[in-house]
Formats: structure tokens, C-alpha cells, sequence
């Protein structure tokens, strides 16, 4: 987003210590691009990248993350891990190595460089509350029965060997999830351990962490894993998305103390807006949908991610043949309130099923297009990224910068009856409507408050919505001497002015 100087500077890199492990650096990862020197804001815009194999992301940041404007990613846990082809086998790692069905070290490494210099900082899907289900030895870590919750002797109080109680704070916070080997992180020697797998990490050029199942580790203590954390190597400390899944924000606000949390009820309420019996009128009521959040800086929102794209509770790839889900993802993009993630795996049919695999390792991403497809073929990767109208819906973000959205008694933009069109501006320059309808709109009128003149759009147009002098890469619209536009939008469809693509 926010353009920036970006240093080219190689860092020698200092063989990482991970406590019982010292992990060599290979001559590929002896420097290092350091991680961009910038703070992730609502003015940012992140991208979680399910399952993307790191040489595809290597790739992807600098043919298209980089350069449309995405300001960070989210990539899957890099872990060894337990073996399998369901995508959860990430989520169950086994040592703090760093390699998986995802690549190994150095093409982790050769990623991180590469998104880097790009621009794209590298947020990391940090699984620190248990470790594989089964066995309690890990000796690459190292960790023994002494370091798990149920199998400390059963006189010590923080000791559970029974399922969770979810009336309980404490059995959430010390019982197993899932069957999974919950780690007892109020010893200092196991937060060491988590300490040093998340520093090996910043060493390569990590940027942040989203924490996986926060809300099972108690809040002091993950403060503590937090302060035992260094400064990325471009110099700021680093970014940190706690998961914890409730919808009340009265939980999530400790864990927002040294980081973000998600906004489960913005997700519920892009459901609201643009589900299949979602009313986008709704979007108008600006206090009863930021009240129920964390406020503005303190909360990551999104339309969906890998487990709710799963569980059925959010809009998918598949939503109105992905119409509606492009549309929810656009209005979280634009929206001044928070700071978004965007969301983009691969079409899978089972709920376990992961990416295609070539032995046993995740294969190269191959992608669905420009826009939304009607179906997709089981392993093909949906690559939102790519799709025109997000290229389109970033650059008008950025073309408008920290200017607020028209508000009026609490209530965001305006709704048409006439037209079922909901729109806003962000400034005196610009203007955004989205078709909340259930047809195409052609030759609509509609009030826009921008100055005469002809406007390119940049949904269809992308990154560069004026392809050459007075020629629109996408939509062109008119707007006459008061201020009224033209709008032919489709079924699902939006579309973006500013002043600073007109002519």
C-alpha cells in the first residue's frame, strides 16, 4: 500500500539457535533481505495465502502481491510436521524445524527474500498452544512428558487429562484441543522453546505472527512468549494476530493488549450483507457493526478463512458463484474500519482435503483466473489475488488514502429502494456503489457529488484503471454538471470513482 523505500541491504545471517537445535544456515540463506520497515495499519492490506507452497509465494510476491499493492501475507504453519494429505497435518507439528509438504528451509528462506524486496511483509501461521496429538516426546525440540499439560503429575494444578469444558476458561486454556498435546506454557523452559522457534523465524525476515488457538493459551502467559520475541530484521517490532474464534468482544479485548485480534462478527456480518439471504441495506447501520468489534486498529477483518470456508459459517469461493464473495471481499478492502485480510486457498470438495500433493510434497499453485469462476476443478487454487476487480479495489483504497467515509446519524452512505444500490464516498473525490439487487443495473442514475467529467472504474479497470488519455481500461462513467452518474453495474457488481482518474 503506503509506497516505501526498499532496502536491498544483505544482512549475514547468524546461525539460528533454537533451543536443543542448532540449525545450520545453507549458503542460499546466508543473507537475507530484511523484512520491510513499516507497521501494518488499516491503511494496509494483507492476504492470507492458505496452503501456497513457499516456491509458488516466491513467485507470487514478486509477479503480483508486490506490485498490486498487497502489504502483507499470511502463510501456513512452516513446521515439521506429522505426514498426510489433509491440510490440517500442518497444524500438528512434531519439532520447530522448518520444513514441511510446504518446502523446506531454504525455500522458506528464498520466499521471505523475495517477498521482502517486493514490499510484502511475511506474517507467519504461528501453532504454539500443543503440538501433534499421540505420543508426548518430541526429542528434536526437545520436549518430554514434563512439558504437557496432561501428563503432569496429576498433584500439579495446571495438570488436565479430560476433554475441554467450554463453560471453563481454565479447562479452554489447559485441556487438550482436539486430542491435541496441549503444551504447558507457564513454564518458562517450554515458552523458551516457543520463544526460539518464533526467533528463528524473525532471523529469516519474518514480520509477524498470527498465533493459532490463542485464546487456549492463557493471556499472561502469551504476553510473556511476546516479550521474548526480537525485532524483525528491518527494525520494528513485530505483528502479532491473535485467533481467538468468539464472537464477544469483551474475550478478545486482552488478547488485543500486545496485538490484533480477528473480527468474528465482521465476518458474520458479511454474511449478513451479502449471503444468499443477506440484506445490504444492513451495511448502512454503522454503530451495531463496529460496537460488537475491538475498535478500528485493534481488529484484522475478513470474509472468511481456512476453517470457516470449512464449517460453512462464512462466505466462500463458491458464494453466488463467487460473485459474492469477491463483493464481501471488495467492501472489507474499501471499508475504513479495521485492517482486512483478504482470503484465497484452493477448491477442495472433502473438509480434510488438502492441496494436491507430488511425493508428499504440496505442488507447484496452479491458478483459476482474473475474476470468479462458476466451479473449479478439486486442488485448482482460487488465487484471488489475481482477480481484476482486487488489484482494482486496493488502488482505490489507496487513491483515497485516510479520507473518511460520509456518515449520517450513525448510519454509512446511503441505500437505494429505487435502484437496491448501496454507496458511500471516502472525501470530497470519490465514490463507491455496490449493486445489492438481485438483477443487472443498466443506464441507473445515481448521485455521486463528484464534479463533471467521465470516470474510469476501477473494479474493472485493476491497478491502472486509465489504460491511455481519455481511454478506460474497464467501465467508463459519466457524471453530469450535478453531480449525477450514469451506472451500468452488473448482478453482484461495484464500482469505484475517484477524481484522480477522470477526465
Amino acid at each position: 500500500m503506503k509506497k516505501f523505500s526498499r532496502l536491498f541491504i544483505s544482512l549475514i545471517a547468524a546461525s539460528a539457535l533454537l533451543t536443543g537445535a542448532i540449525h545450520s544456515v545453507s549458503a542460499a540463506q546466508a543473507t537475507t533481505v530484511p523484512a520491510p520497515n513499516k507497521v501494518i495499519t488499516n491503511a494496509s492490506v494483507g492476504i492470507q495465502m492458505f496452503e501456497w507452497p513457499w516456491n509458488s509465494l516466491k513467485t507470487e510476491c514478486t509477479s503480483t502481491l508486490g506490485p498490486e499493492g498487497i502489504d502483507w501475507i499470511l502463510v501456513s504453519p512452516p513446521q515439521e510436521s506429522i505426514s498426510g494429505d489433509a491440510w490440517w497435518v500442518n497444524y500438528q507439528p512434531i519439532s520447530y524445524a522448518i520444513n514441511n509438504n510446504l518446502g523446506t528451509r531454504s525455500q522458506f528462506s528464498d520466499m521471505v527474500n523475495a517477498c521482502n524486496a517486493a514490499g510484502v511483509e511475511v506474517v507467519v501461521d504461528a501453532v504454539i498452544n500443543h503440538m501433534s496429538a499421540g505420543n508426548y516426546s518430541y526429542p528434536d525440540v526437545p520436549y518430554t512428558t514434563s512439558d504437557f499439560h496432561a501428563t503432569l503429575p496429576s498433584s500439579d494444578p495446571n495438570y488436565c487429562d479430560s476433554p475441554i469444558d467450554w463453560n471453563s476458561l481454565w479447562s479452554i486454556q489447559h485441556c487438550e484441543l482436539l486430542g491435541l498435546n496441549d503444551l504447558a506454557t507457564e513454564k518458562q523452559s517450554v515458552r523458551d522453546k516457543i520463544d526460539g522457534y518464533l526467533n528463528d523465524l524473525i532471523s529469516l525476515g519474518v514480520a509477524g505472527f498470527r498465533v493459532d488457538a490463542a485464546y487456549h493459551i492463557p493471556v499472561t502467559e502469551l504476553r510473556q512468549i511476546q516479550d521474548g520475541i526480537h525485532l524483525t530484521t528491518g527494525g520494528i517490532k513485530p505483528f502479532f494476530v491473535q485467533e481467538v474464534a468468539v464472537h464477544d468482544n469483551n474475550i478478545n479485548a486482552p488478547y488485543a493488549v500486545q496485538g490484533q485480534v480477528f473480527g468474528w462478527n465482521w465476518l458474520d456480518d458479511m454474511v449478513a450483507f451479502f449471503g444468499n439471504s443477506g440484506d445490504l441495506s444492513s451495511a448502512q447501520w454503522v454503530n451495531g457493526t463496529y460496537a460488537a468489534l475491538n475498535g478500528t486498529n485493534k481488529t484484522v477483518t475478513m470474509v472468511s478463512n481456512h476453517d470457516t470456508e470449512r464449517d460453512g459459517s462464512a462466505l466462500t469461493y463458491q458464494s453466488g458463484a463467487g460473485k459474492k464473495f469477491l463483493q464481501a471481499s471488495i467492501y472489507t478492502v474499501v471499508n475504513q474500519y479495521g485492517m482486512p485480510m483478504l482470503y484465497t486457498g484452493y477448491a477442495f470438495s472433502g473438509r480434510d482435503q488438502g492441496p494436491a500433493l507430488v511425493n508428499g510434497n504440496a505442488a507447484n499453485v496452479s491458478c483459476g483466473g482474473t475474476a470468479p469462476a462458476a466451479s473449479y476443478p478439486d486442488g485448482k487454487y482460487i488465487c484471488l489475488d489475481r482477480w481484476t476487480a482486487i488489484k482494482g479495489a486496493i488502488a482505490w483504497k489507496d487513491a483515497v488514502g485516510t479520507a473518511k467515509a460520509s456518515t449520517a446519524r450513525g448510519h454509512l452512505g446511503s441505500w437505494s429502494d429505487k435502484y437496491s444500490t448501496f454507496s458511500y464516498k471516502r472525501g470530497t473525490g470519490s465514490f463507491i456503489v455496490f449493486n445489492g439487487g438481485n438483477l443487472a443495473l443498466k443506464n441507473a442514475k445515481i448521485a455521486t457529488g463528484l464534479p463533471k467529467g467521465t470516470y474510469c472504474d476501477y473494479i474493472t479497470g485493476g491497478t491502472k484503471p486509465l489504460k491511455a488519455k481519455k481511454v478506460c481500461t474497464g467501465t467508463s462513467v459519466v457524471v453530469d454538471a450535478k453531480g449525477v452518474g450514469t451506472f451500468s453495474i452488473p448482478w453482484a457488481g461495484t464500482v469505484a470513482l475517484t477524481t484522480k482518474i477522470k477526465f
